[in-house]
């Protein structure tokens, strides 16, 4: 069994707004967002959707969205990890 190293990216004052805009991106889905909480090195969500919307799209807009806004207002936090 191989173990992957994560460093801890995620600190107390990036998740309150990695909250927010999964919040966001959630509602233009029309998703709901139930839970969100996280951890230096991950997070986890619980949102509830219709079938007919597209997973995995919105995983990856989730994904691209949440990456660029984080590396735009906390560039200098996340440089020291990567």
């Amino acid at each position: 069994m191989t173990s992957k190293y994560r460093p801890k990216v995620f600190s107390a004052e990036m998740l309150q707004p990695l909250g927010e805009i999964v919040a966001d991106l959630s509602q233009k889905w029309d998703c709901q967002l139930i839970e969100f909480n996280g951890e230096g090195e991950n997070i986890h969500l619980l949102f509830q959707y219709f079938p007919q919307m597209e997973l995995t799209k919105f995983i990856n807009n989730l994904k691209t969205v949440t990456s660029k806004r984080l590396r735009n207002e906390f560039q200098e936090q996340i440089n020291k990890h990567v």
